[in-house]
């Protein structure tokens, strides 16, 4: 039997232990024979009001063979466990690997925690009644079955996931960036600002990296053009970068105060602490490969970074007033006019807002994808334990195999429509980012039109996992009503369903007639 969560794995065999155990119990101590008492006392009472002649008795004892045929099936298909369902039969295969040629299998314990730290102890085989068993298979099987079929996709949800939440977990590495960003990215910035250069190269580093790349701290402006990051440098030494006589000309070589570290360019210290942010990210190869070819290394880098300081940018070190007169700041660090000015002209409050709403709903839609199959395999083991008494309580009728089989279908199929919803999700993603250049944009861009086409994004697919289910839960729900009417209603006219009411009134309209006729005769 193939499931659709590692949870699932588990919750499939403690729902059916359950089940066992509380049929086992409803078995010795009597009470599965409660509704046949019901069954033959209802017939007995229905013949009693419509009447002792010969000609109740013989339909009495057909629609009570009809009756008690119906809840001996009922029981033995769907309430008496029979089929041995064991532990090595139930497979899950996740998402990311479905389709591949060699797949390796692994047992319970691994290093999750289901079968390991909870759930432990579960049994190696339980028994599932018949029906239920052919419904679960069915299902499941209807389920890989077009999963397979469909065409496949990476799924970029969850790369989105992994990148949304990567950030710089090194201290030290953050502490450096922050004095790069006022020793060395805050200059070259505010120099690019007031030059204003307008050559054919730094066109062309427009069209190639975009036209806010000076806004990046990695600009390839300011690495590639002279009187960036090619001359400017720290005013204190830096960690990590001996002393070089030839660059670090402050100090003398013989000099007993010299420290033991120089003071780098900026295009050394960001050639140093650009592949340690990139070190930073889990996933770097699934990202780079994301990304796709065209891109070469330095470019795919770039994009990381932009996507790991896009969730914690750094800001300004506070280095005193000296420090902040020279670089146009004040000494708590807040930048001066020139750039409230800028802020205010690109709409930092629409901005913040809007960034925030996209923040906002990127977590509910991690938070719907990460609940689904969990509750779907908590939803269906309390079936499991539940359909006993379903059984028990409708008295063996025939309309608790539709419904139940409808229930069980309906939520197995759950996972198809997630399914559909998450290619559904990728194919938009790819659509409205089509090129590397855009599908880049989704990760390393802040920019507003991005945050809205995200936000958007967000919401469609997300209304998509609630949305299929429940139309498929009204579909089902018209479906088994409709069935179950038809099912009582062919039972009634063969009888098997015959109640004492219905009886009474026959008795009633068989003694009306008698009279008509007696009053007929005087």
């Amino acid at each position: 039997m193939t499931v659709d969560s590692s949870l699932e794995l588990f919750t499939t065999l403690f729902g059916w232990l359950f089940y066992d155990f509380i049929w086992a119990i409803l078995t010795k101590t009597g009470i599965l024979l409660i509704p046949f008492i019901g069954i033959v006392l209802n017939a007995f009472i229905t013949s009693r009001l419509q009447g002792s002649s010969s000609d109740t008795v013989l339909p009495m004892i057909r629609r009570l063979e009809l009756r008690l045929f119906i809840a001996f099936f009922v029981l033995l298909f769907a309430g008496q466990p029979i089929v041995t369902l064991s532990v090595n039969e139930v497979s899950y295969t996740p998402r990311s690997i479905r389709g591949l040629p060699t797949q390796q299998e692994f047992a319970h314990e691994n290093n999750t925690t289901y079968g390991s730290i909870s759930f432990k102890n579960h049994p190696n085989a339980v028994k599932v009644p018949l029906l239920w068993y052919a419904v679960l298979q069915a299902a499941s099987g209807i389920n890989r079955a077009v999963i397979e079929a469909v065409p496949p996709i990476a799924d970029y949800r969850s790369l989105t996931e992994q990148m949304r939440l990567t950030n710089i977990e090194d201290d030290q590495l953050r502490a450096q960036l922050q004095k790069f960003y006022t020793a060395c990215f805050m200059p070259a910035r505010s120099k690019f600002h007031n030059e204003k250069p307008d050559t054919a190269v730094v066109r062309e580093i427009f069209e190639e990296h975009g036209a806010d790349d000076p806004d990046y701290i990695g600009s390839q402006l300011y690495m590639t053009r002279p009187g960036y990051y090619d001359t400017l440098r720290p005013a204190h030494h830096v960690k990590g970068f001996p002393y070089n006589e030839t660059r670090d000309k402050e100090w003398d070589v013989d000099d007993p105060n010299r420290p033991e570290f120089g003071r780098p360019t900026c295009r050394e210290w960001w050639n140093n602490l650009k592949p340690r942010i990139v070190n930073q990210a889990s996933n770097v190869d699934g990202f780079l490969e994301f990304l796709g070819g065209s891109w070469n290394e330095s470019k795919r880098h770039d994009v990381l970074v932009k996507s790991i300081l896009s969730k914690d940018p750094p800001s300004i070190y506070k280095r005193g007033v000296n420090y902040a007169h020279a670089n146009g700041i004040d000494a708590d660090g807040n930048i001066g006019m020139l750039k409230s000015i800028y802020n205010s002209a690109t709409g930092v409050v629409e901005w913040a807002g809007l960034l925030h709403q996209t923040a906002l709903h990127e977590t509910s839609m991690s938070v719907i994808l990460k609940l689904e199959h969990p509750f779907q395999a908590l939803i269906l083991m309390s079936i499991y334990i539940v359909l006993p008494f379903l059984i028990l309580f409708t008295a063996y009728r025939l309309e608790v195999l539709l419904i139940g089989s409808i229930l069980l279908f309906t939520i197995k199929l759950w996972t198809l429509l997630w399914f559909f919803a998450f290619w559904i999700d990728n194919n938009l993603l790819l659509a409205m980012y089509p090129d590397t250049e855009s599908l880049a944009s989704f990760f390393g861009g802040n920019d507003m039109s991005n945050q809205r086409m995200r936000m958007l994004l967000n919401i469609l697919v997300g209304s998509l996992h609630i949305l299929f289910p429940l139309i498929l839960a009204i579909i089902a729900g018209y479906a088994g009503v409709r069935m179950s009417g038809a099912t009582h209603l062919f039972l009634m006219q063969t009888g098997a369903y015959q109640t004492a009411a219905v009886g009474a009134n026959r008795t009633t309209r068989r003694g009306a007639t008698g009279a008509a006729r007696q009053a007929k005769g005087k």
